[in-house]
């Protein structure tokens, strides 16, 4: 936990603001978001092992990145256990003749792009 000094003119009596080391993104979230509350019941061993790792005032993030993930994971492996194809061929036109030959067009043009903007090219190019 660290604390914030306060400049020179502010009100002494003002409680200086503490920063608990929470991410940034959690305080636009749940700002941003219309977070709803959640009463959770969780066996104290498990509190007591999330509070070492984050602290008491981490909670909140900490559970909330934690379900965030674990939503990702599971829809991932849904989309994974899922029977319909995830790549559809009339929706890459350009690997019609193969990814070995798209592969090659797009370095042969970057290649392209790159010697025409080098100034060797440039200098060759005056002359």
């Amino acid at each position: 936990m660290r604390m914030s000094g306060r400049p020179s003119g502010t009100n002494a009596h003002a409680r200086p603001r503490v920063d608990f080391g929470l991410p940034e993104w959690h305080n636009r979230y749940a700002h941003m978001n219309s977070p709803r509350r959640a009463h959770i019941v969780i066996p104290a061993d498990l509190l007591r092992e999330i509070d070492a790792i984050v602290g008491p005032r981490g909670r909140s993030a900490f559970l909330l990145e934690t379900a965030r993930e674990e939503v990702r994971r599971r829809k991932l492996l849904r989309f994974l256990e899922a029977d319909e194809p995830a790549w559809r061929e009339e929706d890459h036109p350009e690997l019609k003749q193969g990814s070995a030959s798209w592969v090659r067009k797009l370095r042969s043009e970057s290649e392209e792009r790159v010697a025409s903007a080098s100034p060797r090219s440039r200098k060759r190019k005056r002359k």
